[in-house]
């Protein structure tokens, strides 16, 4: 019988190499040029524009990818039309929308593709996250959705993952038996999973830096070789 291995994305598998904003930021600068600067010394781009909300605020929620992409060519437009010439608009706007959703900002940690090929012979892998539902563009451009029977997104899901109602809602879209794995960096995420069904908690730690270790959790700072 399989194991069940859930694996956190941000900051367990993957990395922003920048914020959502820088990246965007620089998707905007290589459209625009030198216009660039102008418009975000003059306007910026965190308020909220004639009703509507930023879309880096954490208000913001998307049921599915498009959805999440209507509402950002809706903001690039009102973002750029305090600027651009109005029949650039349009154009400009679904330029950087569809750089933005062309590109990936995040990388793989280095251990995690080796991982994965051991993992996938004798584990169901699933990956959790919380984000939007453009995190599965990321996990398909990073080569991993292969290796995974399914993904799972807070967006989507409609809760985040510090919550057991996000984990009810995935374990009633799944069939599986046997050990549950689950391998978070957020105590409170492995928490909330461990209060609906029993798992083997992994906490995962990157910089491994903790300096007093809770006995609640196996501490990994990397992806273990077996389990």
């Amino acid at each position: 019988m399989k194991i069940n291995i859930f694996l956190d994305f941000a900051e367990t598998i993957g990395y922003a190499r920048y914020s959502q904003k820088e990246f965007d930021y620089k998707i905007i600068k290589s459209v625009l040029g030198s216009k660039f600067d102008i418009l975000i010394h003059q306007y910026g781009m965190d308020e909220k524009e004639d009703g509507l909300v930023s879309i880096y605020s954490k208000k913001v929620e998307y049921k599915d990818i498009f959805e999440e992409k209507k509402y950002c060519l809706k903001y690039f437009k009102k973002i750029l039309s305090k600027y651009c010439h109005k029949n650039e608009v349009d154009k400009l706007a679904k330029e950087i929308v569809y750089k933005k959703y062309s590109l990936c900002r995040h990388n793989l940690y280095p251990e995690v593709l080796d991982r994965l090929n051991d993992y996938i012979k004798v584990a169901n892998i699933f990956i959790l996250s919380d984000g939007k539902p453009s995190r599965r563009l990321s996990i398909k451009r990073l080569g991993i959705s292969k290796y995974c029977k399914d993904c799972f997104i807070s967006d989507e899901i409609g809760v985040l993952k510090n919550k057991t109602k996000f984990y009810r809602i995935v374990m009633s879209k799944i069939d599986i038996q046997g050990r549950i794995i689950f391998i978070d960096d957020v105590k409170e995420n492995l928490d909330a999973f461990g209060r609906l069904c029993k798992i083997e908690k992994y906490l995962m730690n990157r910089q491994n830096n903790s300096k007093k270790l809770d006995k609640s959790y196996i501490h990994v700072s990397e992806l273990p070789a077996n389990f």
